[in-house]
């Protein structure tokens, strides 16, 4: 992910990014209930830039794991990202992610 449009803030950033898997809706604020099942949250690392970091600056998060995430079918799996530390005030974001697995 790197920034695109202009310096960071002058608090820094950090952005914390979580996997989401099994929940039986899109949107996360689905509860657990007799018909829905809520998402599990996994968290998987943090993202951070310094103050006043230049345009372009960028930071990567890849991960492997041992032990496979399995989405049963006709569930949902979503990747989040949070803001507990800094603004986007001014500034653009650009990246990717890319999710690998297989159907059984």
């Amino acid at each position: 992910m790197a920034n695109t449009t202009g310096a960071i803030a002058a608090s820094g950033l950090q952005i914390d990014v979580g996997l989401s898997t099994n929940g039986t809706a899109v949107s996360l604020a689905t509860a657990d209930a007799a018909t829905t099942k809520a998402f599990r949250r996994t968290y998987l690392g943090s993202l951070s830039w310094p103050a006043s970091a230049a345009v372009g600056t960028g930071q990567s998060l890849n991960l492997s794991f041992q032990t496979p995430f399995v989405i049963n079918p006709g569930d949902f799996c979503n990747v989040t990202w949070r803001i507990p530390f800094g603004t986007l005030t001014g500034i653009t974001l650009t990246g990717g992610v890319a999710l690998e697995g297989y159907f059984e």
